[in-house]
Order: C-alpha cells, then sequence, then structure tokens
C-alpha cells in the first residue's frame, strides 16, 4: 500500500534541483492526461507541484471566513433582486448598484425555488506582508478550477509513487451533484453541465466533471424549451442545469440571449434549477468588493 503524501517533509527535502526536476515529470504526466486550459485545443496546464501549507488552526480561521463571506454574498444577490436592504441601509450605494454590468433587471422579484442563488463559488486569497490571509477577489458567476487541483493532485502522487492525502475526488462530485439536486428539490429528470464544448476555455473540466459527478454534457443546441419545461432533444425532461458557459447574461444588446431563452421561463416556473443562478455578477463585480466586509457585519 502506497503511503500519503506528507506535504512538509516534501517541501523540506527538495531543493531547487530536484524541485525543478519534480516540476518538470508533474506537468508532462498532466500533459499526457489531457489537462489543458484555453480555447480550442487550449495549452498545457503547467503548476508548481509544492502546495502551500496551512496549519489546522488557519485552515479553520480561512474555512470559516470562505464560510462567510459566501453566505454573505449570497444573502446580497437575493437581497438585490428582492427588497434592497443594502441601499436602504446605506451600505451600497445605489449608483454604484446600478452600475454593475452584471445586474439583471429582468430579475426583478424573482427567487430560486430551491437551492441558494450562489451554488458555487470560486475566491481568490493571497497573504499581506504581514502573513495575513486576505480575500482578493469574489467569483460567483461561473468560477472554474477545481478539477484542475484534483488533476494536479492525481499527477504529483502518480509521480511520487504515493497516495495523494485528498478527499477531492469523493468530495467534490458529490457536493456538486447535490447542489444540483438541491436546486429543484424532489423532481426527476437530467442532471445536465451546460457547456459551449470545446470553445470554452474550460472545456477539459466541463468533461471530467460531468463524468465524475454523472451528469449529462450538453451545449445549447442540446437543448430545447417546451413551454416552461426544458428538455433534451431527445425528449427527457432537464431537473437542473450547472452553467458553465461564457454566456452570462439574460440580454444582448437589448434581446434576450439564447440562454435567457431556453434556461429563464422554466427557471422562473419552478421547473428547472439553475446553479449558479443569472444574476449572480453582480455579487462579483470590482465596484461591489469594498463593500463586502460592511455587507458581512
Amino acid at each position: 500500500m502506497r503511503e500519503p503524501i506528507d506535504p512538509a517533509a516534501l517541501a523540506a527535502r527538495t531543493d531547487g534541483h530536484e524541485r525543478n526536476e519534480l516540476t518538470e515529470q508533474v506537468n508532462r504526466v498532466l500533459e499526457e492526461r489531457g489537462v489543458r486550459f484555453g480555447p480550442g485545443e487550449g495549452h498545457p496546464f503547467r503548476v508548481d507541484p509544492l502546495p502551500r501549507l496551512l496549519d489546522r488552526e488557519e485552515w479553520v480561521v480561512l474555512a470559516d471566513g470562505v464560510r462567510q463571506r459566501v453566505r454573505a454574498l449570497d444573502a446580497f444577490v437575493s437581497d438585490v433582486y428582492g427588497e434592497r436592504r443594502c441601499v436602504a441601509d446605506g451600505i451600497v450605494p445605489r449608483a454604484v448598484l446600478d452600475s454593475v454590468p452584471y445586474l439583471e433587471p429582468d430579475l426583478q422579484g424573482c427567487a430560486p425555488h430551491g437551492g441558494p442563488w450562489v451554488g458555487v463559488a470560486g475566491l481568490d486569497v493571497v497573504r499581506d506582508g504581514e502573513g495575513r490571509l486576505l480575500f482578493l477577489e469574489d467569483n460567483v458567476r461561473t468560477p472554474s478550477g477545481i478539477d484542475y487541483a484534483m488533476a494536479v493532485s492525481d499527477a504529483v502522487a502518480q509521480v511520487l509513487g504515493v497516495e495523494a492525502r485528498t478527499t477531492l475526488e469523493d468530495d467534490v462530485p458529490a457536493a456538486l451533484r447535490g447542489c444540483l439536486e438541491a436546486s429543484l428539490p424532489g423532481a426527476d429528470g437530467v442532471l445536465a453541465l451546460l457547456t459551449d464544448g470545446p470553445a470554452n476555455s474550460a472545456w477539459y473540466e466541463h468533461q471530467r466533471l460531468a463524468e465524475e459527478a454523472g451528469l449529462t454534457l450538453v451545449t445549447p443546441g442540446d437543448l430545447r424549451r417546451r413551454g416552461d419545461r426544458l428538455e433534451l432533444t431527445d425528449g427527457r425532461s432537464v431537473r437542473a442545469v450547472y452553467r458553465r458557459t461564457g454566456e452570462d447574461r439574460l440580454r444582448a444588446e437589448g434581446r434576450p440571449t439564447q440562454l435567457a431563452e431556453l434556461l429563464l421561463e422554466p427557471w422562473r416556473a419552478g421547473r428547472l434549477g439553475l446553479v449558479n443562478c443569472f444574476g449572480t455578477g453582480v455579487a462579483d463585480d470590482k465596484s461591489v468588493y469594498r463593500y463586502v466586509e460592511d455587507l458581512v457585519r
């Protein structure tokens, strides 16, 4: 039985030469496995195989902070399309909110029938000069990257001949599938990952996530709307959609986008779950970032 990776021991034993060799070997494995990023054929996904180390106490603080921030961002989106108490209470200026490009006026008064507005979030975290962990950016429209983390962990384990000490491979697919199921509880139908196909920069990840989570990988051309129901072109009903397309808007040049034509009415009618919902981009716009700490408070 292979031993698990000890990140601290790995970092301590690798001098500059060994680290360069390990980096080349890991990136070679990733390229052989087709792990790429970018539109079309993309480009090789290159990484530094040595992880950043967090002790247990620091990890607990970070995990609590991530949970708190994502819940606040989700509550903010709900408020934006609801009562707008954030404006009435003087937290976010109305002019800032109305100028956000991803604000969707068509969603005013709407809310998900199940699950949150923000089902999947990707938060960028950095250290400052004093070693504190800070949130640099919020991504809650169509964040990507989790499957790349899984691929890197597996590649490092292969090169070192050890077991990767991670539960990502089990936890992430199950969590993603559970998120889709929660977006429309008790319903039947296909759980789909909606992609642009090879033209999308994260096409590799879309394929892997769909396979690992047991989702049906579809493009807009595989879908049709029948009244307030969404179906595959073979007639099967679609229960929930995980949006991973480059199109995030309901309207373009004043007209409904193709995705809006397909997804909006079924979602409004409570016959389709969405992860993430349209309109979530209002929470990751740079002009809103400065107000997030006040929103949390």
